[in-house]
């Protein structure tokens, strides 16, 4: 299939009566803005790439997929670029995510890694032990203030970075967070902000430190 510059592939077979599938599968956009716009959605500039292999019985598929966005919306005054890396293998139990984002010199990684209990339907999945991560790498905060539409009553300088973790299930969930901050506000001197946040069991813990760098 090819439309306004989109291209799509599929090859190979699905298995049926217990055979297994062995699909490639490739989507190719280099011109997002103008197939957005004819889908009468909110346009969206940037070039879009996405690989996917799915191999094994339906009920226990294993797929890896691959996409990767680049040219996009601006954010922190530069183009952004979207990388995603998934790996599912249901006869393992077991699913990870990779992903990347940038703009600028903004960076955000993301990590998610499940497992669940080996041979139950792949719907349960969800019950199962998940692990998310995301971090924000250092960026300078003139970089992030720049998109802002509300003006800033004093100059703003500094770096800020921070951390997520989150893991569980939809019956419990713990959290962890920490944001690193130097920060100059006006003709003030430099400071060290530090904002650590936990959940689990039940309860809620809050530290907030600031010093002289």
């Amino acid at each position: 299939v090819d439309h306004l510059g989109a291209t799509l592939v599929a090859d190979g077979s699905l298995g049926l009566a217990g055979k297994k599938s062995q699909i490639k599968l490739e989507a190719r956009a280099d011109n997002l803005a103008a197939l957005t716009q004819e889908l009468g959605i909110s346009e969206v500039p940037g070039k879009l790439k996405l690989t996917a292999n799915v191999t094994g019985a339906l009920d226990k598929p294993a797929v890896d997929l691959t996409l990767d966005f680049k040219d996009g919306p601006r954010l922190a005054g530069a183009a952004s670029t979207l990388s995603v890396h998934a790996k599912l293998d249901a006869a393992q139990a077991t699913a990870k995510v990779d992903a990347r984002a940038t703009a600028g010199k903004a960076v955000v990684r993301a990590a998610l890694n499940s497992r669940w209990r080996k041979g139950v339907p792949l719907a349960a999945a969800v019950d199962g032990q998940h692990e998310l991560e995301l971090n924000l790498e250092r960026v300078a905060l003139g970089e992030l203030l720049r998109q802002s539409d509300t003006p800033v009553p004093l100059p703003i300088a500094g770096t800020i970075g921070a951390n997520l973790k989150l893991s569980g299930n939809r019956a419990s969930i713990e959290l962890k967070s920490e944001v690193d901050a130097q920060i100059t506000v006006g003709q003030e001197p430099e400071l060290g902000v530090k904002l650590l946040t936990e959940y689990g069991g039940g309860g809620l813990a809050f530290n907030a430190e600031v010093d002289d760098v």
